[in-house]
């Protein structure tokens, strides 16, 4: 709580500046997740109109999937590169699953079309880490980062 009243007690420029950060970073973060979405649906429509039944759709960290000249997604350094598992029938009823690579883009530069590679049989286990598991590891070592922070602040 003390650290809550120190930015309470801050003067208003300063209080100012903090909250355009905080806004500027929900703001991308929140456009980032839109975007997501948005590819999530062009994928499904795409993959419809070819006659296959989307039956998941799942964005996956630390894999590359297929693609290996993929940098991982999750990390430093994948440049915006994002990788969906597919798991679809085809117009027969045959089970088919791939990895669908997209690059994002921004305002100023268009994502890169994105590219699918079909495993050569259905497989039922799955790379990488889901979208909530990898949230959830990131969560957990902010929180013993917080913490550790914590106790050095108070050891000083």
């Amino acid at each position: 709580m003390e650290i809550w009243r120190q930015v309470v007690n801050l003067p208003s420029p300063a209080l100012g500046i903090l909250a355009l950060i905080v806004l500027g970073a929900w703001g991308v973060h929140g456009w980032n997740f839109c975007r997501l979405i948005r590819v999530r649906a062009d994928i499904r429509e795409s993959l419809e109109r070819q006659g296959f039944a989307v039956r998941k759709l799942e964005l996956r960290w630390l894999t590359r999937g297929s693609f290996p000249d993929l940098r991982l997604p999750g990390l430093r350094g994948s440049r915006g590169q994002y990788l969906y598992h597919v798991a679809a029938a085809d117009g027969g009823g045959r089970p088919r699953t791939g990895w669908v690579r997209w690059s994002a883009g921004w305002p100023w530069r268009p994502a890169a079309p994105w590219s699918l590679r079909w495993d050569d049989t259905a497989s039922a286990g799955r790379k990488g880490l889901s979208t909530a598991a990898f949230l959830a590891m990131l969560v957990a070592v902010a929180s013993i980062v917080l913490v550790l922070i914590g106790r050095i602040w108070q050891l000083s």
